[in-house]
């Protein structure tokens, strides 16, 4: 496997222990309108390659999206090109909803 895979859970629990990392929402913009991790950076799925060079592949970078399959294949991408801190917030914002934060709008 290229990347982890890390529960919204384990990625609440990093945070909330100041780890470093940064946490990369693949999502589109009309989705961000809709809900959002307040913490997290905003690179659309549809523009990230062109703005790898702005991502350090010594960082720890964990992708999400809204279940898991576009940020897993922007985890695997990165990791392909030489970057070895990589992660995949499996089950992406709904899953958040779901587990985290019970009051965010789910779509």
């Amino acid at each position: 496997m290229l990347y982890l895979k890390l529960t919204p859970q384990e990625v609440k629990e990093k945070f909330e222990r100041k780890e470093k990392f940064r946490l990369i929402d693949v999502r589109e913009k009309s989705e961000l309108e809709i809900c959002r991790v307040h913490f997290a950076e905003h690179f659309p799925m549809s523009d990230i390659q062109n703005r790898i060079d702005e991502f350090d592949k010594t960082e720890e970078l964990i992708f999400m999206c809204h279940h898991g399959v576009r940020s897993g294949n922007v985890a695997f991408a990165f990791a392909s090109q030489g970057f070895t801190k990589i992660s995949n917030m499996t089950g992406g914002i709904n899953r958040w909803a779901e587990t985290v934060d019970d009051s965010m709008k789910k779509y």
